[in-house]
């Protein structure tokens, strides 16, 4: 799932003749706008946000040629893009970059594949130096998620490899709770960490860095067996503590994806987390306890 879209122009060729890439309909929050510049806090900051982090790229209808055209308007840009030099956009959007360049890496030319890489290479520098431990949680956990993929897929150093790898382990076990829940106590977050840690997870079997990937496992199979215990009956999550549909992956494709990777888990009875479920033939509901 991704919480917003691009629509390119090039549906409006038959009618208008010539359209440029850059001729685009943007569907952030609800909210619709043309492209103007990745600095256009016109609709709101978190709008601006959802622009560069680039989800998009990975939407069903984007083809490799206008995702690597706006990859490339990007890199051209970004001297001059202040949003866009964000920690927590660096950190989302170098997991989308790394996921585009996976999808269709038989058809990234040499040349144009190593433009990229150096471009993230250079902004996960740039957020190694930028670490969001003035706001620590879910953020911090997402600057780990994407140095630990970023110097996990494309050239890895053993030395940023281990940095990240440190991050990344420091942050899951301060983070994730013994009975599997994100320390935020919010079903959307978690969902969302749960599918970075499986992208970390899937990483690491790839490499064939066994002794990370039992470490992920551990923290995976947890999260998983929450999310079991929570999960409503029709497969969607509890809206507490500013969790919203549409923005998270759905539960089924969380289960799909840890399929893939051929994990099992059970549900984890709820303790740490502060939650109680109540079930009867008719009703159920979840509680906060403290």
């Amino acid at each position: 799932m991704f919480p917003g879209n691009l629509h390119c122009g090039w549906s409006q060729l038959s009618q208008s003749g010539i359209v440029t890439m850059y001729q685009a309909t943007l569907s952030f929050l609800n909210l619709i706008g043309d492209f103007k510049s990745w600095n256009d806090v016109s609709h709101g900051m978190l709008w601006a946000y959802n622009l560069n982090y680039m989800d998009w790229l990975l939407q069903p209808d984007m083809t490799f040629e206008q995702g690597s055209e706006w990859v490339e308007r990007f890199i051209t840009d970004l001297p001059t893009n202040r949003i866009g030099l964000d920690p927590y956009p660096i950190a989302l959007r170098s997991i989308n970059w790394i996921k585009f360049i996976g999808r269709h890496h038989k058809k990234v030319e040499s040349n144009r594949l190593q433009r990229w890489n150096d471009s993230l290479y250079a902004q996960c520098k740039l957020l190694e130096r930028k670490l969001e431990y003035q706001l620590l949680g879910n953020h911090l956990l997402e600057d780990a998620y994407a140095l630990f993929i970023r110097f996990n897929f494309i050239f890895p150093i053993k030395k940023m490899y281990d940095k990240a790898s440190c991050l990344l382990y420091k942050e899951l076990d301060e983070q994730i709770l013994p009975d599997g829940s994100h320390y935020e106590q919010s079903p959307m977050y978690h969902c969302i960490l749960l599918d970075r840690l499986l992208d970390c997870y899937n990483a690491s079997i790839n490499r064939g860095h066994e002794k990370m990937c039992e470490l992920l496992k551990l923290y995976v199979v947890r999260m998983l067996g929450h999310l079991e215990s929570i999960v409503w009956k029709d497969d969607t999550i509890p809206l507490l503590n500013d969790s919203a549909y549409g923005i998270a992956p759905t539960v089924s494709e969380l289960r799909a994806y840890a399929k893939r990777l051929k994990l099992e888990w059970t549900p984890l009875p709820m303790k740490e987390c502060g939650y109680r479920k109540l079930c009867s033939t008719h009703l159920e509901a979840v509680c906060g306890c403290g």
